[in-house]
């Protein structure tokens, strides 16, 4: 996942709170074992770049995109 979260020029694109160059850290929390970084990794994914407001953000197709090839290897 970290590797490919390189690819994403996340220094232009924002989420419901701002730029989203905080991202790649929240999603390779994702895969981690450490349990409070994961449920910020989820909480930031969910309220952040996939859901807030109802609205899709400059972010969140690259986001999901992610997701969907992290899911897709399980």
């Amino acid at each position: 996942m970290d590797d490919r979260t390189d690819d994403v020029d996340w220094s232009g694109l924002f989420h419901a709170s701002g730029p989203a160059g905080d991202t790649p850290r929240h999603l390779a929390a994702l895969l981690g074992d450490d349990t409070e970084a994961f449920v910020g990794g989820y909480s930031h994914l969910w309220s952040e770049t996939l859901r807030r407001e109802g609205k899709a953000w400059p972010a969140t197709a690259p986001t999901a995109m992610l997701v969907a090839e992290l899911l897709d290897r399980c």
